[in-house]
């Protein structure tokens, strides 16, 4: 494998990591609800569930639901014209379920636009 194929094999789609965190903010805005509502066992089979997705992604598996969802749906898309370093996207993501917050995320953003990180236009 050449250093072009490897480094190219690094990059990812900047809307997957996207796609996850809006299926995330979703399960997580329906357990609010269940939780405010009073069905808690409904709740805890939900955060059970999203705990487990959570490992899943910081375990970096390939089992993560939301990859394998969005590698069915990612050839229906245009091609993607933005990819960034696939390390930097799995330290935001573990920083954002080890805090609780977006921080990397928020890091992450700041880097991208001082231009610490470059994204890579067309894969």
């Amino acid at each position: 494998m050449t250093s072009a194929t490897a480094a190219h094999r690094s990059q990812i789609d900047v809307r997957a990591p996207r796609f996850g965190a809006a299926i995330m903010s979703l399960l997580l805005a329906v357990e609010i609800v269940l939780a405010l509502i009073g069905a808690t066992a409904a709740a805890l089979i939900l955060l059970a569930a999203i705990v487990a997705i959570f490992a899943l992604g910081a375990l970096d598996s390939p089992l993560h639901p939301w990859s394998a969802l969005f590698r069915t749906i990612r050839p229906r898309l245009a091609p993607t014209t933005e990819t960034e370093d696939a390390a930097l996207a799995f330290i935001a993501t573990f920083l954002n379920a080890a805090i609780g917050l977006c921080l990397g995320c928020q890091i992450h953003g700041l880097l991208v636009r001082a231009g610490v990180i470059h994204r890579t236009a067309g894969a």
